[in-house]
């Protein structure tokens, strides 16, 4: 227990001493690390509730070296701030020059008097909201027979503020145009949009606004369909120009009468009442197909009586003049063409001295010339000429392979005939396709319906086949 005091007796001297230490040091170095150690250097007060000369205020305050608030919220009377009654002034004061005068201090409980002392200038009281006429706008002060104006509400000036449109008519007429600062209207609103008389969509001329009206559709009279235009009622707007047309019917297309035995392309022509049409490309043909190729002089179709150096056989019809190709509604499928290793005499080739491979004509009798051949000296069968010679499309038995040339005729009028049949030509796409004419004794001519691509083929290749007639 005594070694216990010993203990604490030793602590609390080394703090002492430690105390009279750091509290006698450099005086100086105090002082510079605290500079309010003599006390706070208090600011001016903070008013929530100023001082008079009777009564204390409330407020905050802090100090001007270390910025510490003030714990001391009361603010002395202020002996000086009191509420004067002038009882006489003599000249009064203005809001920018002193007067004179006497009066006494109207709280309760002080005495203060003046007797013919200053009376300092009030100074300004602008008004809060702006003045405005057709010239401008300002503030005015409020103090009596002044007749200062000012244009930020702080110091007087010379003259008004010029008005900032806020150009709303130039958006819609039917707006004013206001002062963007104080709301003077400076354009009244006009009652209405400039609209055409005769244009219910139209936009006012004056601010672009669109024609909100709605048409007021009336029936004008019904329209009948033709064979290429469509049928319906017609009505027109009652106040502007504008037409509808309602109830469409639509166009019931060329009712063509294809004469057996005609002597001129005139013959063929549409049966429908006040319609002139003459068949021509894009119609539909007598075998259900499409016309891909009309003249007028008409073409030969080689066959029996043609040169023999063309046609050596019997091909079962005789030469004739035709001055349509028709191109069947489908293709026939994806064949051979068979007879690979033979140039089959009298079938058109592409070089050489068949000179006339590129005419016109020559597909329906190659077409029976290599059917012949395949039957005579092969076994071969559902090669690309047996199966268009085997077509029956619309009842007709004339089918052929085309030659290049009809084939490329077919390819260079494709985009006028698609969606003429259940498939199109369009249903000739991106396929390649064989011609009834060779290139030697392994390849035939085939040509594709993308680019106009066209190129010998090995005979024994696959391609499409679409059939086509002469009539």
């Amino acid at each position: 227990m005594k070694r216990m005091l010993r203990t604490f007796g030793f602590i609390v001297i080394v703090a002492v001493i430690a105390v009279g230490f750091f509290a006698c040091g450099d005086s100086d170095d105090y002082e510079q690390n605290n500079p309010c150690a003599t006390g706070h250097a208090w600011g001016v007060w903070n008013a929530t509730t100023p001082a008079t000369c009777i009564a204390t205020g409330e407020g905050t305050r802090a100090c001007t070296r270390c910025a510490v608030q003030d714990p001391n919220t009361t603010i002395p009377i202020d002996e000086d701030n009191h509420d004067w009654e002038i009882t006489s002034e003599d000249p009064a004061a203005t809001c920018e020059e002193d007067g004179f005068g006497s009066g006494h201090c109207k709280r309760e409980g002080c005495e203060a008097t003046i007797e013919d002392d200053v009376l300092p200038a009030l100074g300004h009281d602008f008004t809060v909201d702006w003045i405005n006429d057709a010239d401008g706008h300002w503030k005015g002060c409020k103090n009596k027979g002044c007749k200062s104006i000012s244009i930020d509400g702080t110091n007087p000036s010379d003259d008004k503020a010029d008005h900032i449109s806020n150009n709303a008519q130039a958006a819609n007429c039917l707006d004013p145009d206001e002062c963007e600062v104080c709301g003077y209207e400076i354009t009244k609103a006009k009652d209405s949009h400039k609209y055409p008389s005769n244009d219910c969509t139209a936009l006012c001329e004056d601010c672009g606004t669109a024609n909100n009206a709605q048409h007021n559709y009336e029936f004008t009279n019904t329209v009948d369909p033709t064979c290429t235009e469509d049928g319906y009622d017609l009505y027109t707007c009652s106040r502007c120009d504008n037409t509808e047309q309602r109830e469409i019917e639509d166009a019931f297309g060329h009712n063509i009468v294809w004469v057996t035995s005609y002597t001129s392309i005139e013959d063929n022509k549409c049966n429908n009442t006040d319609c002139t049409h003459i068949a021509g490309l894009g119609d539909i043909g007598p075998a259900g197909g499409i016309i891909f190729y009309v003249i007028s002089d008409g073409f030969t179709v080689l066959g029996n009586g043609s040169d023999e150096s063309l046609v050596g056989i019997d091909v079962g019809f005789d030469e004739y003049k035709a001055h349509y190709l028709e191109v069947a509604p489908s293709n026939s499928g994806t064949v051979q063409w068979g007879a690979s290793g033979t140039l089959i005499p009298g079938v058109t080739v592409t070089s050489g001295s068949h000179a006339d491979y590129n005419k016109i004509g020559n597909g329906r009798k190659d077409t029976r010339t290599i059917v012949a051949y395949l039957a005579d000296y092969t076994t071969e069968t559902n090669r690309a000429a047996q199966v268009v010679a085997a077509a029956t499309f619309g009842g007709k038995n004339d089918w052929f392979l085309p030659s290049t040339r009809e084939l490329n005729l077919l390819y260079l009028n494709k985009d006028k005939l698609d969606g003429k049949t259940e498939d199109g030509i369009t249903g000739m796409g991106s396929l390649w396709f064989w011609s009834s004419s060779q290139g030697n004794s392994n390849y035939a001519w085939s040509q594709d319906f993308v680019d106009d691509n066209r190129g010998y083929f090995s005979k024994n290749g696959s391609y499409s086949v679409r059939a086509v007639r002469a009539f």
